[in-house]
């Protein structure tokens, strides 16, 4: 099996606030992104490589990856406890570190080219969502709604449009927020006692998520649609103008299949075997051509349009008792899938690099 090691830059970050010119000269060492042929993948061509892990830690998880591939964002646990990471080829793995008094953090979604990422990290007050830009570093982002809990779950394409929810569980609150208008509720109260804004769609004008067990599109002009009133389900992702939008249906534990909702809200099946538990379409490509997620929350695939799924494979991982490979997110029409893997070395944030 052939094996390519890169020398990667590693960063490392001891501040509660930090913007990118402060990162690169804090000093560093160095680290080694290592990538060989995906173990278990259903087709030739499919190349897994490890990303690492923060100084000090045992496992990391990506959670998200620019459309230009570039950028990697997600969580890894380091000597300072979880933190927000960003990754590049150039660069390898920087902590983003915390907001003022926080301990830990967490990076769930990144803009088109990179520039903005966003999610949760605990400050003093509690949790709080976060954006971070390169300029300013990681800020709440409303600091006017210090007094909530937040968390920051996905952003447009261009970073002007941020969706998460706001409260605790079991009564949590859908957001959006752009700068103009601040962190907003969109109403999915009206319809449940808990709720959460999951994915947005590239151009920012469609948010999906869950109200209670349903899953639900937004838009301002038509407001809140259930995507399956009668059955159990969560919607995550939504291609670039809403018009296609991703998730699973079912009971939340068992049988739960991945779906595909189209314009009309018609539902179809990504995925559907009988000997399968559980099945979850996490992300879509903004054409809406290029679906990932995971089988019974262990095996990480992709889907095309118009192919059959394709199992991703995983790292190499020896007599491990208990293995997890999970896609979380595309690139690059497809060719560079993020999310994570179990290895030799523990579960580790992974980028799945797959030839045409």
């Amino acid at each position: 099996m052939k094996d390519c090691t890169k020398l990667i830059v590693f960063k490392t970050l001891g501040l509660s606030f930090v913007s990118l010119s402060a990162l690169l000269v804090l000093g560093f060492g160095a680290i080694a992104e290592t990538c060989v042929a995906a173990n278990g993948a259903s087709r030739e061509g499919i190349t897994i490589c490890d990303l690492g892990v923060l100084p000090g830690g045992k496992s990391s998880f990506a959670n998200a990856v620019s459309e230009d591939g570039s950028t990697i964002v997600g969580v890894s646990g380091s000597s300072q406890g979880d933190r927000a990471f960003l990754w590049t080829e150039e660069r390898g793995m920087i902590s983003l570190g915390t907001l003022p008094g926080g301990s830990e953090s967490q990076a769930r979604n990144v803009s088109a080219d990179g520039s903005v990422i966003v999610g949760s990290s605990d400050t003093a007050e509690g949790q709080r969502a976060f954006i971070w830009t390169k300029e300013t570093g990681m800020l709440v982002l409303d600091d006017t709604m210090m007094d909530i809990k937040s968390s920051a779950r996905a952003v447009s394409a261009d970073g002007t449009v941020v969706v998460g929810s706001t409260g605790g569980t079991a009564d949590r609150r859908a957001f959006r927020w752009t700068n103009e208008t601040g962190m907003k509720r969109i109403g999915t109260e009206e319809l449940g006692k808990d709720s959460a804004a999951l994915g947005v769609s590239d151009d920012g004008t469609t948010i999906v998520g869950r109200v209670d067990f349903k899953a639900f599109r937004w838009n301002e002009a038509q407001g809140i649609a259930l995507m399956a009133p009668e059955e159990s389900s969560v919607a995550f992702d939504a291609s670039n103008d809403g018009t296609i939008i991703v998730g699973g249906m079912g009971p939340v534990y068992s049988k739960r299949k991945a779906v595909r909702w189209n314009k009309s809200g018609a539902g179809q099946d990504v995925y559907s075997n009988p000997d399968s538990l559980r099945s979850t379409a996490i992300d879509i490509s903004p054409e809406g051509k290029v679906i990932v997620g995971a089988i019974d929350r262990h095996t990480a695939y992709i889907k095309r349009h118009d192919e059959d799924l394709t199992i991703l494979g995983g790292l190499n991982r020896g007599d491990a008792d208990f293995v997890s490979d999970v896609a979380k997110g595309s690139g690059l029409g497809g060719t560079i899938i993020v999310g994570s893997s179990t290895g030799y070395h523990g579960h580790r944030a992974v980028r799945w690099l797959l030839s045409e």
